[in-house]
């Protein structure tokens, strides 16, 4: 019985919403990048630090711009 519950425990725990930064930083449910997302435009600005050279910086920006417009 105590080894069943050990092996479900972990998808019982994924049953609800997260309700702090360090449970939707450890929450894998389907909905993760909605969630995400949501917040995201809730906060409405983007920063981004990153070591990538410019090039990629200007692709990954432009992916982001039409994916936002689409």
């Amino acid at each position: 019985m105590i080894v069943a519950f050990l092996v479900t425990a972990p998808a019982w725990s994924q049953t609800s919403k997260p309700s702090s930064l360090a449970d939707l930083a450890s929450y894998a449910g389907s909905d993760r990048e909605r969630l995400l997302v949501e917040g995201a435009k809730r906060e409405g600005k983007v920063v981004w630090y990153t070591t990538l050279a410019a090039d990629q910086n200007k692709q990954i920006a432009n992916a982001r711009k039409s994916r936002k417009t689409s």
